[in-house]
């Protein structure tokens, strides 16, 4: 799904009866992804139930090797973010039966 599908989907959601433009969905899912990146970088975490939780996570330093020449090169450390689904996540999607 695209933004701008997302942004479609729930506009036209029943149970916002029509009442809320897409100029106005647009500005929230903004907000909302603005707000989890923010929470992500102050707090190194974002849960959201049946959901699931963003975490920020360190990747050590590393060897690796240049696919071009096969020489070995060095990976500095870094940070990345990690997806960790909930239960109920899971269960939807068929990745666990209850």
């Amino acid at each position: 799904m695209t933004k701008a599908e997302l942004i479609e989907r729930i506009a036209k959601n029943k149970a916002l009866k029509g009442d809320v433009t897409k100029k106005a969905v647009a500005t929230v899912v903004d907000t909302l992804f603005t707000e989890v990146r923010r929470s992500i970088t102050k707090d190194g975490r974002f849960a959201y139930p049946d959901f699931g939780t963003f975490e920020k996570r360190k990747r050590k330093a590393r060897r690796g090797v240049n696919p071009q020449t096969g020489k070995p090169i060095k990976i500095p450390a870094s940070q990345t973010v990690a997806f960790r689904p909930a239960s109920a996540l899971k269960r939807a999607v068929g990745g666990r039966k209850k």
